[in-house]
This record gives C-alpha cells, sequence and structure tokens, in this order.
C-alpha cells in the first residue's frame, strides 16, 4: 500500500515536471505558429488522468493552468493578454483534467479494449479542452476583459476562431491521440511492475 502510493507520487511529480518543463520553454509546450500557439502541454494532463484519475487529474489541471498563466504573463506574444487572466487560463485546465477522467471512465463501459478507450479518451479530451479554452476565450471578450485584444486582430473575434479551430483543435486532438496511446500503454507496463 506505502509502496503504491509513493509510486503515485513519484509519476504525478514527474509528470508535472514534464508540464513545467514543456510550458516554461519557449516553443516547446506551446508552439508558436504566427499568432496563435498550437498546445500539447494538455497530453501530460490526459496521460495522468487516464492513468492515476481525478485526484492526479486535478492536480495536473491546476499545474497546467498556473502554468500557462506564468507563460501568458512573462512571454509578451500578442494574445497572451488573454492568458492572463486565472478564468481563461486556469479554470478551463481544471475541468478538462476532470472531463477527462469522466470520458475515460464512459469509454470502459461502452468498449472493452483499454487501447481504443485511451485513444477514444485522448481525442476527446483533447476537444473538450479546445472547447472550454474557446468558451473562456469568448466570455473573456464579451465581458470586455479583453478590448485592447479585439483591437489588435483583424477581422473579428469570429473569424480568429473560426481560423483557430480550423488550424489547431483537430491537429492537437490527433496528435494527443498519437501520443497519448502508446505513453499510457508504456506506462501502464512500468506502473504495474
Amino acid at each position: 500500500m506505502n509502496n503504491q502510493k509513493t509510486k503515485s507520487i513519484v509519476y504525478n511529480a514527474l509528470l508535472i515536471a514534464i508540464v513545467v518543463i514543456l510550458a516554461v520553454v519557449p516553443n516547446l509546450g506551446f508552439i508558436q505558429v504566427g499568432g496563435m500557439a498550437i498546445t500539447i502541454v494538455h497530453i501530460p494532463v490526459i496521460i495522468a488522468a487516464i492513468l492515476f484519475g481525478y485526484k492526479s487529474a486535478l492536480l495536473m489541471g491546476f499545474a497546467f493552468g498556473i502554468s500557462s498563466l506564468l507563460v501568458a504573463a512573462t512571454r509578451g506574444a500578442a494574445f497572451d493578454i488573454l492568458y492572463v487572466n486565472p478564468l481563461v487560463s486556469v479554470v478551463p485546465r481544471v475541468l478538462f483534467a476532470i472531463a477527462t477522467v469522466a470520458i475515460y471512465n464512459f469509454t470502459k463501459t461502452l468498449i472493452k479494449d483499454d487501447i481504443i478507450n485511451v485513444g477514444i479518451s485522448a481525442f476527446l479530451s483533447s476537444l473538450v479542452h479546445s472547447i472550454l479554452v474557446i468558451s473562456a476565450l469568448y466570455l473573456s471578450v464579451s465581458l470586455g476583459f479583453a478590448d485592447e485584444f479585439l483591437s489588435m486582430i483583424s477581422g473579428g473575434f469570429w473569424a480568429f476562431i473560426f481560423a483557430m479551430i480550423g488550424l489547431q483543435v483537430l491537429g492537437e486532438a490527433v496528435l494527443a491521440t498519437i501520443v497519448t496511446v502508446p505513453v499510457v500503454k508504456a506506462l501502464r507496463k512500468v506502473i504495474n511492475r
């Protein structure tokens, strides 16, 4: 029992370290493409949520959100002004992490093949992450928290959102699936020793 708890703490610490490294090293976890950042920092969160459940998901989502907030506050890219707001950078990341566990637990009731469950969960969770962040961005802009941002983008907020959806959302979901499935499979072998 104590050995299992120690293992869980170590794996969570390693995954949090990966999240922090991905977040703070420029163009590693938030890859700048033009004015947008393609996010891969959410992948360790998905992995932790699938492997370790709600407590780890909550911890990882919080670590992801805080590191996203800190990067936005210090990097100075054009669209970072929106992510300085914790309602955009932290809250959606925590909700996404919790939703990932729920999605994985739900898919387990429908499909018996765990690898397929992991793949479906990674893909859907990545979509949920994007939907939550885009919704938070929309609320932030529509409530007037980011009037400076509106003056920066040409074509209006919706043109920006549709461009973001086209380039980012599906690409991030596919990438999350491609990375998560083999990593979860390999980590399960190590964890269950």
